[in-house]
C-alpha cells in the first residue's frame, strides 16, 4: 500500500472513530472539537483518495480523468484547509 493509501485509511479510521464518539457524547466543548477533528479527517481521506486517482490518471495519460480528479482534489484540499482553520478556532475558544 502506498503512502497515500495508508493516509487515506488512517484518516477514514479517525473519521469513523470521531463519528462514534460524537454519536454517544453529550453536547459540549469537547464534542465540538471531536466533530471538527472528524471533519478534518474525512476531508483528508477524500483528498488522499482523489489525489491517488489523479496521480493514476496522470501516469496513464488520461487527460479527462486527470482534470476531473484534479478538480475534486482541489475542492477537497480547500475544504481541508477551511475545516483545519475552523478546528484551530474552536480549540482556541473562538468558535
Amino acid at each position: 500500500m502506498s503512502g497515500l493509501g495508508i493516509a487515506a485509511v488512517a484518516a477514514a479510521g479517525v473519521a469513523a472513530l470521531a463519528w462514534l464518539v460524537v454519536s454517544f457524547s453529550a453536547p459540549g466543548g469537547r464534542r465540538t472539537i471531536v466533530e471538527w477533528i472528524g471533519t478534518c479527517a474525512l476531508y483528508a481521506a477524500l483528498l488522499a483518495f482523489f489525489v491517488s486517482l489523479a496521480r493514476s490518471a496522470w501516469l496513464e495519460e488520461r487527460t479527462v480523468a486527470l482534470v476531473a480528479f484534479g478538480f475534486l482534489a482541489a475542492i477537497f484540499a480547500a475544504g481541508s484547509v477551511l475545516s483545519s482553520y475552523r478546528l484551530v478556532q474552536v480549540i482556541r475558544g473562538r468558535g
